[in-house]
């Protein structure tokens, strides 16, 4: 449906490595925050491989999309740093545009759409010192004609364990985060009832001093634990980057 296209960009987020090693569960330092974990600065750059995933796990339909500060702004009363998108294409149209800060040492990105605008706003993607927090469910509503839709949205973040990414030749520590997403929708179109459930899982790890390094989401109907049957997932993979 069309929740699923607003979720790729929401999330999206960005992300990946060329090889890894094991995972390392040991905690971070209590004094390290996201300003560690996600450097913003004007004009600094990621590029990433970004696959689809079939029910299978197996990657498909390569892109390179390149993420870059481009300026800073004031949304809501919090400073931003503007994240330009940009496919491979020999024009340089901007693709799309994200909102991401760092608070009181966490990292936030804003909801840039009219549904979540007055209800979230700003929310908490990552915060070293929080091993669990959700966002206040919610459910939205449109009327239109011939058309009613519900949709109940249940978002819960938690911080996950740490690993090594092997990147230009270096080793980068990264902590995971984890989000869980869950979309309920009631739909009642021209007579017909639609109804979808749908869970989305994302792991994302943010290298120190580098950022996002890596990103994956996982997309089950239903809540059976099963894959979709169109599509499993999505998958970033950093290439290269530049922090200024």
């Amino acid at each position: 449906m069309k929740l699923i296209s607003k979720l790729l960009i929401v999330v999206f987020s960005f992300i990946i490595i060329l090889s890894c090693t094991k995972d390392n569960i040991t905690n971070p330092q209590q004094s390290e925050t996201m300003a560690d974990y996600m450097p913003l600065t004007i004009g600094s750059w990621w590029k990433y491989e970004y696959y689809d995933i079939d029910p299978l796990g197996t990657r498909y339909n390569k892109r390179l999309y390149t993420y870059y500060v481009s300026d800073i702004q004031v949304i809501a009363g919090i400073q931003a740093f503007n994240i330009a998108i940009k496919t491979e294409n020999p024009d340089t149209t901007v693709d799309g545009m994200l909102f991401y800060a760092i608070k009181n040492g966490k990292f936030l990105q804003y909801l840039n759409y009219p549904e979540f605008i007055e209800k979230y706003g700003w929310i908490v993607y990552a915060d070293f010192n929080s091993e669990q927090w959700a966002l206040e469910d919610t459910l939205i509503i449109k009327d239109s004609t011939g058309m009613h839709c519900e949709t109940h949205y249940t978002w819960i973040f938690k911080k996950g364990g740490q690993r090594n990414y092997q990147i230009k030749g270096m080793s980068i520590q990264a902590q995971e985060f984890v989000s869980e997403e869950i979309w309920i929708s009631n739909d009642l179109i021209d007579g017909y009832k639609y109804n979808d459930t749908l869970k989305f899982i994302i792991h994302t790890w943010y290298g120190k001093n580098v950022g996002i390094i890596h990103q994956r989401l996982n997309e089950i109907n239903s809540l059976l634990d099963v894959p979709s049957p169109s599509k499993a997932g999505k998958e970033f993979v950093l290439i290269d980057y530049e922090i200024k």
